[in-house]
């Protein structure tokens, strides 16, 4: 009796596994399937891709779909269709493996399916200033070029032609771009920032004026007219006007040979030098007309004498030399 109760046991056992068998197999291995086709193309849902190794025994159902051969189901999109329109669910029932009843929902969505996401970064290059760069102001303008895929325009953490403020020593600039999709590109240069010395301190002393000693030839009656030539020039730009006094001056024989009138024209005046001249050339010119002669004699001299009264200047050479040199 103990045999047969465990025989009965046994034959229960096995029969409850093949009616539960299919059950648990029924739970087929079809995924859904989503596809873009845009009006007058043709979808298809291929068993053998979406669910390989798997036997298809039958197709029985099929939806709004049609069938394409033993394994596959299709859909052709009507011309009359438009972009936008509700997505086309194709609910298919399957016998499989023998016997296995399963369902598989095929989607066809009307259009082209949307674009791969946006991965890529905005190429950012700065080209002033030069990475390594060492600088003596403390305000740098940023310059830099930004490209992206999409041909959007980046947002940027630092406007092109930016005055950048430095610290005084090292310091790294940075800027980062990120485009609509999210991505972020950047570049860096490190530049140095030295401060400047003090500038110097503002000279002292008096502005001298130099007057130059003057050499001539003596011309003939008839030749072009010719002159001495005292040339004035600065120790140092001048930071205000300068009011300059001249006059030739005749002096005994023994300093003076050159008689006026008969060896050069009295000349005199004011000459005002601008401020701001260059300092250690010539600026301007004192002119005394010499007078022609055929007469042979020796060299003679006169004198120029020049002054100001203007507060912290200094003439130097105030008494000038003009040497007429005969050539008879």
């Amino acid at each position: 009796m103990r045999k047969n109760m465990l025989g009965l046991a046994a034959f229960l056992v096995v029969m409850l596994s093949l009616i539960m068998a299919p059950q648990a197999m029924a739970q087929a291995p079809f995924p859904d399937y989503t596809t873009y086709a845009q009006p007058g193309e043709t979808a298809t849902y291929d068993f053998g891709v979406q669910a390989p190794g798997v036997q298809i025994n039958q197709i029985q159902n099929t939806g709004s779909c049609t069938l394409d051969g033993p394994t596959k189901v299709k859909y052709t999109v009507p011309l009359s269709a438009v972009v936008g329109d509700p997505d086309v669910v194709c609910n298919i029932g399957v016998i499989y493996n023998g016997g296995i009843p399963g369902t598989a929902t095929f989607v066809i969505k009307i259009g082209s399916p949307p674009p791969p996401p946006d991965t890529i970064a905005p190429v950012v290059t700065i080209t002033s200033p030069a990475d390594g760069a060492t600088l003596t102001s403390n305000t740098v303008t940023l310059v830099y070029g930004v490209t992206d895929n999409s041909g959007d325009i980046p947002s940027c953490n630092i406007p092109n032609n930016y005055g950048v403020p430095l610290d005084v020593g090292s310091n790294t600039i940075t800027v980062n771009c990120t485009d609509a999709a999210g991505n972020t590109g950047s570049d860096s240069v490190a530049v140095t920032y030295n401060e400047p010395p003090p500038p110097p301190p503002p000279p002292t002393g008096p502005v001298k004026v130099y007057i130059s000693d003057a050499t001539v030839t003596e011309p003939d009656p008839g030749d072009a007219a010719v002159y001495a030539k005292f040339k004035v020039s600065l120790s140092r730009t001048n930071p205000t006007p300068i009011t300059l006094d001249y006059g030739t001056i005749s002096l005994p024989p023994f300093l003076g040979t050159a008689t006026v009138v008969v060896d050069y024209q009295f000349t005199a005046g004011k000459k005002v030098i601008p401020a701001g001249q260059p300092a250690n050339q010539t600026i301007d010119e004192i002119k005394v007309k010499i007078v022609a002669d055929n007469k042979k004699e020796a060299a003679e001299v006169f004198f120029l004498l020049s002054f100001s009264c203007d507060q912290n200047v200094e003439v130097v050479n105030a008494l000038a030399k003009g040497t007429i040199v005969n050539d008879d």
